[in-house]
């Protein structure tokens, strides 16, 4: 072997030597920063109290994440489980609020927000959905196997043209800003049922170096749409997670008070007092009927002075 053959050997062993340390760096930032992720989970969304018999121990905790094995359900799933760490996590960093309200455990976590009083669909880099919870998949009509792996733009009516570039705008502004908030805009179901998302908020992913990893929407009120396109029904996810039609309670507002019909009522009021004290002035009493005649008067005009000013 020449001088010259031994050199490359040695220099592409060396550098070999170094993408596998790359390699082992990168692999234990990614390790680092998942439990990471969980350990700030566990601060901010969910109850330190750990469960009968738990141990305090990382890799305890990381084999109870998931667990069940193949028998788990497909948003419960270990990676669906640290999916849904993911997204509490960067909706919090981006609204500085819980995604999931209440005390939620760790290896509870894709249950709660699986099962959660609000829609929750989210798609990665490539636009393309990686997950819809129970609300979502209802309202699109679609079970999780043929939701998740379907392009987002496909959640839209792909003819109508000004609202696939609405849609476009609004991820591209989201990526850009971070979070929008108060988002509305006009979807349709597997089955054509169009709906327009009111109040929605949606975020950005991104992973520990602050690249986008995808993004996420949140939102628990549609209006149907009738299919010439006027406003129909409205729509809520109720405590179980299902989507209710919405009954308007009464508003109990007061009628809009006539302040030149209370000033009349009591004029009259004190005019027909005045009579009441001037027929007792002249001798007559309660017995006589003029009297009672006057203070009958008296009386129904006090009850309707009375009924406009409990409204004032």
């Amino acid at each position: 072997m020449t001088r010259a053959t031994t050199t490359r050997a040695t220099t592409t062993r060396a550098r070999e030597a170094r993408r596998d340390v790359r390699a082992r760096a990168k692999d234990k930032k990614r390790k680092a920063a998942r439990a990471a992720k969980q350990r700030e989970f566990a601060r901010d969304l969910a109850t330190t109290t750990p469960r009968d018999g738990a141990g305090g121990d990382e890799d305890e905790d990381e084999a109870a994440i998931g667990s069940g094995g193949t028998s788990a359900a497909r948003h419960e799933t270990a990676e669906m489980v640290f999916h849904a760490l993911d997204l509490g996590l960067s909706y919090k960093k981006a609204t500085g609020t819980k995604l999931v309200e209440g005390n939620v455990m760790v290896h509870d976590a894709a249950r709660a927000l699986f099962r959660a009083p609000f829609a929750c669909a989210s798609h990665d880099g490539n636009d393309v959905f990686n997950y819809g919870n129970q609300a979502a998949l209802e309202l699109w009509e679609m079970e999780w196997d043929a939701f998740v792996g379907m392009s987002s733009k496909k959640s839209a009516d792909e003819a109508d043209e000004a609202t696939q570039a609405e849609r476009r705008a609004l991820l591209d502004r989201a990526a850009s800003d971070g979070v929008i908030m108060n988002y509305s805009g006009v979807r349709v179901s597997s089955r054509g049922a169009k709906f327009r998302i009111e109040d929605a908020t949606v975020w950005t992913m991104k992973d520990g170096d602050g690249n986008k990893t995808g993004q996420a929407v949140r939102f628990d009120r549609v209006v149907r749409l009738q299919p010439d396109g006027s406003d129909g029904e409205v729509r809520v996810v109720n405590d179980e997670g299902h989507w209710v039609t919405r009954v308007d309670e009464p508003t109990g507002e007061a009628p809009a008070v006539d302040a030149a019909k209370i000033e009349e009522l009591s004029a009259a009021v004190d005019a027909k007092a005045a009579e009441v004290r001037a027929l007792k002035d002249a001798g007559l009493t309660n017995a006589d009927d003029d009297v009672k005649a006057a203070v009958k008067v008296l009386l129904d005009l006090k009850s309707q002075l009375s009924a406009l000013t409990d409204n004032a």
